[in-house]
């Protein structure tokens, strides 16, 4: 599908100083706070857990259960992630703490698949690669995100990143799998209040059976648009021509979703998914209606000009299966 006014944008390096701002700090730490203000300009200055740059966020779960066979949505787990590097050169240490412990994750624990590896009392806990699509990032035999340079790394975009991983208990035959976004917000006092700006970036979303928890279809690589009119104080957006990819294949489809329009609370959002007038597919799938589907965004860096979020589908029937999902998503303004 194509979009008359909205263009790909080339990957912005998180080294590049933020434009914009006012370079008092904000009350709130997780607020942007001036110029000099990037993910990469905290980490860089964080050498150690105690002076780690850290993010509060939300984490939405599946509990796939293999023992019984079923797929569930989890209610969403406040989690804390705190960043630093042991050296300038390092990748960095990732340290995310939810309710059901804390997990640290060092340039030590990168695996063969270029990913964070872990085991811990009997369960093994994988943080897959950040969301980006740029700076040579590849996918893995997993279809999930690595660097080329097998450096697990924020690159792409300055003030948020989203992120996945998953956990598996060998005793009790249950993995999760979470997705979250982390950065630094913009204050809701810096929020523009007139003009219109236009975002893209890109999305993933994993589904699993409901009654299947072994099977799982994705969408990926795949384009995200957004619009938000501030002067109106509404955001709308699309998930456009996403890829299906079934197992390791890739199903050839052209999958389009709106995020509906919504009013902007504060500096977030939330919405939900429905086809668009255009989702129409080339194997003869028929694209699934979503009608609990949530999709929560928040507004990131110098006055808006990132968004970014997660995605759950709620359950949903598909060819005669039931099938749950979540996902996230990131987006720069153009």
């Amino acid at each position: 599908m194509k979009l008359t006014h909205m263009v790909p944008l080339p990957a912005v390096a998180l080294a590049l100083a933020a434009c914009g701002g006012d370079s008092t700090p904000p009350a709130n730490p997780q607020h942007f706070s001036g110029p000099d203000d990037s993910i990469a300009t905290r980490i860089s200055s964080a050498t150690s857990l105690e002076d780690a740059a850290t993010f509060q966020t939300s984490a939405k779960v599946l509990r796939r259960d293999f023992a019984a066979d079923t797929t569930t949505q989890l209610p969403d787990v406040p989690m804390s992630v705190r960043l630093f590097r042991t050296s300038p050169t390092a990748a960095p240490t990732l340290v995310i703490k939810t309710e059901a412990g804390e997990y640290s994750f060092g340039p030590e624990d990168l695996d063969d698949w270029d990913n964070f590896f872990k085991e811990n009392s009997g369960s093994w806990t994988v943080s897959r690669s950040w969301l980006s699509h740029a700076n040579g990032y590849r996918l893995d035999e997993d279809g999930d995100f690595v660097s080329a340079a097998g450096r697990i790394d924020p690159q792409s975009f300055k003030y948020h990143v989203p992120f996945a991983f998953w956990t598996w208990n060998e005793d009790e035959e249950i993995a999760t799998r979470q997705f979250a976004a982390i950065g630094i917000a913009t204050a809701p006092s810096d929020m523009p209040q007139s003009r219109t700006a236009y975002y893209n970036g890109y999305g993933r979303i994993e589904f699993y059976r409901v009654d299947d928890p072994g099977e799982r279809m994705r969408f990926g690589l795949d384009e995200v648009y957004l619009t938000a009119d501030f002067a109106d104080g509404t955001i709308s957006g699309l998930l456009d021509e996403w890829e299906l990819w079934e197992d390791d294949d890739a199903v050839p489809t052209e999958i389009s979703y709106e995020f509906l329009p919504t009013p902007i609370d504060s500096n977030g959002f939330s919405t939900s998914l429905a086809p668009s007038a255009s989702c129409a597919t080339i194997a003869g799938l028929t694209c699934p209606t979503m009608p609990d589907s949530n999709v929560t965004g928040k507004f990131y860096g110098s006055y808006a000009s990132e968004v970014g979020g997660t995605i759950e589908t709620g359950e949903f029937e598909f060819e005669g299966e039931n099938w749950i999902g979540i996902g996230a998503f990131n987006t720069a303004e153009e």
